[in-house]
């Protein structure tokens, strides 16, 4: 049996005045933007608070306990068929009893929940008849700190706990779970000492993102980068979805939102947790080669016309497009010939490599396997090797030719470098590129031919990276994915329109952020939460974009840099928007060390 600590002080203070309860058709004020907390004061909102550690995730209710609100973990998917996560008990407490009756929003008053964002501690405080109340939960970070077992027919006990006027007592939560095949560390202290670190709350993090600016936009990155930054673990098993483990929602797979979305996010502000993605894909290589000989022997499927039988390579690797426990295809739609996943997956990689978090030869398999998938997937064309019948990262479209996607088969094909001459056919019309063969340049659900220009930071699409936002930036959907703005504030702050970035930027997290709490939505009109692909593209518009951050072959001219592996340098230089004044970067961590950036104008410099 697994064991993990959780804790719940509650906290009861003396009777004062008695307070009338919130009405329910009041508009309760937003709470004042806080630099390290954010804060709900509604308790009728209906979005729930979100906890969790890259291995399990819990949802909260506003009394601060579970009220019936589900738990996710690593352990509980299937093992067969669609793989899907599903819902487990939640370990926190269901609800609250006084005087035996359960606490209601209706008898809430002076509510307050708020959540600190350099500790991960959720403290939630209201007036029940006149006395005042405060429940604080935490998860503690870690992995499981010991086992034990109980065997059947053991009694068990409930007890009630008086609770003394103006005084507060702990309430700690020891949930088992099924093995998950994993060792159980040995508890070296005894029970005592597990019972301690759930007792105290956790440390504050050790990397920020420091804003000398308006403090709603302090408080925003904030948010983001401890809600990514929470959603993995280094030593968890899985990589992580994009609702991460707050929900059901695309059934806990994996996408290429975790390779291309949250990676970059906080691969140089915490390596550490980052590694989770690429572990869990090269656990599943194996299996990827295995998927890529099984497509060799159903003849090369395509989304149109499958492309004909042909000999296996053994170097060969197909990623799925969702991918779960196994590392097999699970979806049964037509998204699974979203090929551009694999190269995905090796671009990631290969960032991967270059920042130490992985070994190079790891990330050369996995190439080559992409590089040798993709010789098949395509056929050569008059104007270069052409790949037909690929979903494009827009997902509305299957047809020829889809521009990111030839441009990683590219990229793989010449062992991880864009070449000075193509080798696949690009479709273009006019001034620059188009998205895919036949491209009506109408609508679109999300940003796709752009990415060329980042994250491949293709050399001819970022020459003409700005007749590309002209043609395509204002025809994608309203109703689409939150991460689109983030790629055009990129493109927009790299290409000297630092301005233009901002507003853009700063309307994208205001549109996507629900309730106090500033839960990031996969939808601008309807809550979605947590969606951690988001927050990725928020967190890498202000590393990549605002604060002018690039990882590439060489540096950028003039910009301050330091050399990585495998040939690849990081380099920095600034388009940082009027309203910061300057940007702290701390904890960035470059082959095990880390460094403080502080970013003023167009200077960097290492700061203590």
């Amino acid at each position: 049996m697994r064991l993990w600590p959780f804790a719940v002080v509650l906290l009861f203070g003396c009777r004062g005045a008695a307070s009338s309860p919130a009405p329910k058709a009041a508009t309760v004020p937003p709470a004042q933007p806080e630099p390290f907390r954010v804060t709900l004061n509604d308790p009728h909102e209906a979005q729930p608070a979100v906890l969790w550690n890259g291995r399990f995730g819990v949802q909260l209710g506003r009394s601060g306990f579970a009220e019936g609100l589900p738990m996710f973990w690593e352990g509980g998917y299937q093992t067969d068929g669609e793989e899907k996560i599903l819902p487990a008990p939640n370990p926190f407490p269901s609800r609250l009893l006084i005087e035996g009756k359960a606490v209601d929003v209706a008898s809430m008053a002076d509510y307050r929940q708020s959540l600190d964002l350099s500790t991960g501690v959720l403290v939630t405080s209201w007036s029940h008849r006149g006395v005042p109340l405060e429940v604080r939960c935490w998860l503690v970070p870690n992995r499981s700190e010991g086992a034990w077992r109980v065997e059947a027919g053991s009694p068990l006990a409930m007890s009630v706990a008086p609770a003394a006027e103006g005084k507060g007592f702990v309430v700690s939560r020891y949930a088992t779970t099924p093995e998950t095949g994993a060792s159980v560390r040995t508890l070296e202290g005894g029970f005592s000492s597990v019972e301690a670190k759930a007792a105290a709350p956790p440390a504050p993090y050790e990397s920020d993102i420091e804003i000398d600016g308006p403090v709603e936009d302090q408080q925003s990155i904030r948010a983001a980068l401890h809600y990514l930054r929470t959603s993995v673990s280094g030593e968890g098993t899985m990589g992580v979805a994009p609702m991460g483990f707050s929900s059901d929602i695309y059934n806990g797979h994996i996408f290429w939102d975790a390779d291309i979305w949250v990676f970059p996010a906080l691969a140089l502000l915490e390596p550490k947790r980052a590694a989770a993605i690429p572990k869990y894909r090269l656990a599943r290589f194996d299996q990827a080669r295995r998927n890529y000989a099984e497509w060799i022997k159903a003849g090369r499927p395509t989304g149109i016309k499958a492309v004909g039988p042909a000999p296996a390579n053994a170097a060969g690797a197909k990623f799925p497009w969702e991918s779960s426990v196994s590392g097999r295809e699970t979806t049964p739609t037509s998204s699974r010939f979203e090929d551009h996943i694999t190269g995905d997956v090796a671009f990631m990689l290969s960032q991967a490599a270059a920042l130490g978090i992985v070994p190079q030869t790891e990330a050369d398999r996995v190439l080559a396997g992409a590089a040798a998938f993709y010789r098949d997937r395509s056929v050569a064309g008059a104007k270069g090797r052409e790949i037909r019948g690929t979903m494009s990262p827009d997902e509305n479209h299957t047809g020829d030719n889809d521009l990111y996607t030839n441009l990683l088969a590219q990229w793989t094909m010449a062992g991880g470098n864009h070449p000075t001459e193509p080798s696949f056919y690009l479709p273009r019309q006019g001034e620059t590129f188009l998205t895919y063969d036949d491209d009506a340049m109408r609508g679109y659900k999300q940003a796709a031919a752009v990415l060329a220009v980042y994250p491949l930071q293709y050399p001819p699409a970022e020459r003409e990276a700005k007749a590309m936002l002209a043609r395509f930036e204002d025809k994608v959907t309203k109703n689409g994915p939150a991460m689109t703005d983030s790629i055009h504030a990129i493109i927009r702050a790299r290409t000297g329109d630092a301005e233009g970035a901002y507003r853009l930027w700063s309307q994208d997290w205001r549109d996507f952020s629900k309730t106090g709490l500033l839960l990031f939505s996969e939808k601008r009109n309807r809550p979605r939460t947590y969606f951690t692909t988001g927050a990725g593209g928020m967190l890498q518009a202000v590393l990549y974009g605002f604060c002018g951050l690039r990882i590439d072959r060489k540096p950028q001219p003039g910009a301050w840099s330091r050399p990585l592996r495998n040939g690849y340098t990081l380099s920095c230089r600034p388009h940082l928007p009027k309203a910061w004044k300057r940007v702290t970067l701390r904890g960035v961590t470059i082959e095990g060390k880390r460094l403080n950036l502080r970013i003023e104008g167009d200077k960097v410099t290492l700061v203590p």
